[in-house]
């Protein structure tokens, strides 16, 4: 389990970061890549940060580290240059397509749960009134 300094440095340093649903599950911009998409999932209860969109991928601490060196270089720099984009990791060769595999499945449930059942509760509804139109039509 990491310190909770830990945590609250990766919260200071990544401020978009949102849980999932999952209790150690966050996801947020990746620090690492322009983006406005959400594409850093870093699970505190694995130990790992891991971006969707360019590839990175490293434990909690060693991010962090990077993340102040980032910003150490960035205050020497009068300029920011862009960071290259990195190709994504290649299915099953990484611990990043788990994640992202977690995470889609994740959220898929977060947020097709709620519709799933108000189609089942339609399809229940459709069965009971063909039951009652086979009644009427046939009541024999």
């Amino acid at each position: 389990m990491l310190s909770s300094h830990l945590t609250k440095q990766v919260n200071a340093l990544v401020p978009s970061l949102k849980n999932t649903g999952q209790s150690s599950v966050f996801l947020g911009l990746c620090p690492f890549h322009t983006g406005k998409l959400s594409s850093l999932v870093v699970d505190f209860g694995a130990n790992s940060a891991s971006c969707l969109t360019c590839g990175y991928g490293k434990n909690i601490p060693a991010m962090v580290g990077d993340l102040l060196s980032q910003e150490t270089s960035s205050s020497d720099s009068s300029q920011r240059k862009p960071r290259p984009v990195a190709r994504p990791p290649v299915i099953g060769s990484s611990y990043g397509y788990l994640l992202t595999k977690e995470v889609s499945q994740a959220i898929h449930h977060h947020l097709f749960s709620s519709k799933v059942k108000e189609l089942n509760s339609a399809v229940k509804q459709l069965a009971q009134l063909v039951s009652l139109m086979k009644l009427w039509i046939d009541p024999a």
